[in-house]
């Protein structure tokens, strides 16, 4: 009988399911399971717009009701953008502008 094999894909899709049940996050599993590169979470962060981290001993982690939090405040913030969007004169040589 074949052993199946594990793929990089699928050890992903395990980490980012382990990392969400997670009472708390490292920046590294917070950002697999966000789906967001650390990079991007740093440029974010440096903008104020990072979830809110704890200090335990010398690294830095995010509780799962930060992580809630931070979804909710980056859902309501997209919605008002879209909102803000919608109000626009279409660009001028676009398709809907002509």
């Amino acid at each position: 009988m074949a052993r199946p094999e594990v793929t990089a894909r699928s050890a992903a899709r395990k980490v980012v399911a382990d990392a969400a049940l997670a009472a708390t996050f490292t920046i590294a599993e917070f950002c697999r399971a966000h789906r967001i590169s650390q990079s991007m979470y740093f440029k974010m962060r440096n903008l104020g717009l990072g979830p809110r981290e704890m200090a335990v001993g010398s690294r830095r982690l995010i509780s799962a009701e930060a992580a809630r939090a931070w979804r909710k405040t980056r859902e309501r913030a997209a919605t008002a953008s879209a909102g803000a969007r919608t109000g626009r004169e279409p660009l001028a040589g676009s398709a809907r502008g002509k």
